[in-house]
């Protein structure tokens, strides 16, 4: 069984070091939209984001994907669904610790979905909506995201 950390705990690992971490980036099959969700908390507080969360220990990464798509989401996928694509540095000013920063190493994955999903969004977020994928005003991680992701997509032909 997995042991959660107390906030005490969790507060001073991140103001000391790098917290690993997946995100999840959500394609339609045309490969022309990505649907991003409306955070509620810091970082990327009002900001439309992929899903994702921290590396519990013991867990693996297709775990621990699983589990924040089930988590933030409601949806349910086989880990032959997604698939990983790199890893990128994420810094950030701010976090759910009041004058603490963020530093995450941040592993990412890319689902296509066939159809449009019943999302049912748990308290991080608010709302969720397609994105096209040129769409200029998304944040600059999420452009260098989806950038590597549909890269690695066409290179490798994944017809997943």
């Amino acid at each position: 069984m997995k042991k959660e950390i107390s906030l005490g705990l969790y507060k001073k690992i991140v103001e000391n070091i790098p917290i690993p971490s997946i995100d999840i980036l959500i394609f339609n099959k045309k490969l022309d939209r990505t649907l991003l969700f409306l955070r509620n908390n810091s970082p990327a507080k009002n900001e439309y984001y992929s899903i994702g969360g921290r590396l519990h220990k013991d867990e693996t990464l297709t775990e621990c994907v699983q589990r924040n798509l089930e988590k933030e989401t409601g949806l349910k996928i086989q880990k032959n669904k997604f698939f990983y694509v790199g890893v990128i540095s994420e810094t950030w000013k701010n976090s759910i610790f009041k004058g603490v920063s963020t530093h995450a190493i941040v592993n990412y994955f890319v689902l296509k979905l066939e159809e449009f999903p019943k999302i049912k969004l748990d308290t991080q977020h608010s709302k969720f909506k397609w994105f096209d994928v040129h769409d200029k005003t998304l944040h600059q991680y999420i452009k260098e995201k989806i950038n590597k992701s549909l890269k690695c997509l066409i290179e490798n032909g994944k017809k997943r």
